[in-house]
């Protein structure tokens, strides 16, 4: 089957269509925060784990934060449990 004009145009201007609905829906989402990206990242590492086979799983991410010595962390414990040690990608200032 060759592509005619006609049908170029047709998948070309219904295609637009799409794109410009889409785009105020997405511009209108909440931003997502870094603790909640953090989160859905170490639950979906969880998740690959137990497809693989794994039985139980623990994701953790550890920061060491030069000038104060300090070092935070956020992690799954094989529980299931959140584990938030110093409130690692914790809001800052008016972030909600």
């Amino acid at each position: 089957m060759s592509i005619t004009r006609r049908i170029f145009l047709r998948h070309t201007a219904s295609a637009g269509v799409v794109a410009a609905v889409a785009a105020p829906v997405a511009a209108a989402e909440a931003e997502i925060t870094p603790r909640k990206k953090a989160l859905w990242h170490l639950r979906e590492l969880e998740r690959l784990a137990k497809v693989d086979g794994a039985s139980n799983v623990v994701v953790q991410v550890i920061g060491s934060y030069t000038g104060n010595e300090d070092c935070r962390c956020l992690g799954i414990h094989y529980s299931g449990r959140l584990m938030d040690n110093k409130g690692m990608f914790a809001p800052k200032g008016g972030e909600s």
